[in-house]
């Protein structure tokens, strides 16, 4: 959980939209569906909770009065997201992890170790009280990064520490340091603050651009430095409802990005999407463009499948790592809070 509790969202699928739509722009918000980090838990975790795939939080298993459990928690709290991004972004999902189950599944590997590591301080009460939040947000908040009240689940490790998961940090948040599957307590900036990604912010805002921004409302003037709210739009200079399949376009922010709406810079209309698995082709095929699926990347307009936890992996020429995994010479590893830290 390197990123926070919330599982990131990479550029990869945002930057491969705006080339289909030939579009240069950058009114976007540029993090992606990744996912946090930890060691390799066992993915049934995120199965046995009392969580419902649609997002919605069933009771945890303290709520009858008994004790909650780290695993139970951590099921709960991977349900609660990536049902969240199930319901307003599927198309992210289908991307990022190919379905629900999946990255409730990641998610579980990356939280659960968490518990007993150095500087967490959380219990599972904190955690199902973070998932019923976030089973409650709406898409707007789920999208735009909002960060809970009851998510702000601090931990001990003060900024600058190595650490393996966000709830080891002081700040409740973690980067991950390049080229490691590690970690570094960070605090989150304000409004123009340099960014790499929306988690970088302070909660509800977004990072187009390299730079804190607050995305702007229905209505409101939107730009490529200006980026209006995930659920909306920006068309003709106004943040709108997103003009639909077969609707002329400009751009691509004009098209309903979170369901693989993008601009067809062959017919200049909003078109869907298409996804593929592993082997097949992708790119621009048969004049509409076709992503990889399931952390999959786009090689020589091949699909490559990610890799397996432990498998050998290449960012650069496949096969990519399935997050929260993270190629580190040139091996899939999943950060182990204790031993990062």
């Amino acid at each position: 959980m390197t990123g926070g509790l919330r599982p990131a969202r990479t550029p990869t699928f945002i930057a491969a939209l705006l080339v289909a739509g030939g579009c240069a722009c950058g009114s976007s918000s540029s993090s992606a569906p990744g996912g946090p980090t930890g060691d390799d838990a066992a993915t049934d975790a995120a199965t046995d909770g009392p969580t419902t795939i649609d997002g919605s939080v069933e009771a945890g298993p303290g709520a009858d009065g008994g004790a909650a459990t780290p695993a139970g928690a951590c099921a709960a709290l991977g349900a609660a997201y990536c049902g969240r991004l199930e319901a307003c972004a599927p198309f992210l999902l289908t991307l990022a992890y190919g379905d629900a189950t999946t990255c409730a599944a990641r998610f579980a590997a990356a939280c659960t170790p968490a518990f007993g590591a150095s500087g967490t301080a959380a219990t599972p009460a904190q955690l199902e009280a973070c998932a019923q939040a976030v089973g409650a947000e709406s898409c707007a908040d789920a999208l735009d990064n909002a960060q809970p009240a009851a998510c702000q689940v601090m931990g001990t490790l003060a900024n600058g520490a190595v650490a393996g998961s966000s709830l080891q940090c002081q700040a409740g948040y973690c980067p991950p340091v390049s080229g490691s599957a590690c970690c570094q307590c960070t605090a989150r900036v304000g409004v123009g603050s340099a960014c790499m990604v929306d988690q970088d912010c302070t909660s509800g805002l977004v990072c187009p651009n390299n730079a804190c921004t607050q995305p702007a409302g229905p209505g409101a003037a939107c730009s490529s430095s200006q980026p209006c709210m995930q659920t909306l739009a920006c068309i003709g200079g106004t943040c709108q409802t997103p003009a639909m399949n077969g609707a002329p376009c400009q751009t691509t922010f004009e098209c309903d990005l979170p369901h693989g709406g993008y601009c067809n810079s062959q017919t200049m209309k909003c078109a869907q999407a298409q996804t593929a698995a592993g082997g097949s082709p992708c790119g621009y095929v048969g004049g509409n463009f076709v992503a990889c699926a399931a952390g999959g990347s786009c090689v020589n307009g091949t699909c490559v499948a990610p890799a397996s936890d432990g498998a050998s992996c290449d960012p650069q020429n496949g096969p990519p790592c399935l997050q929260p995994a993270q190629c580190v010479n040139g091996k899939c590893m999943l950060p182990s809070p204790s031993m990062c830290h």
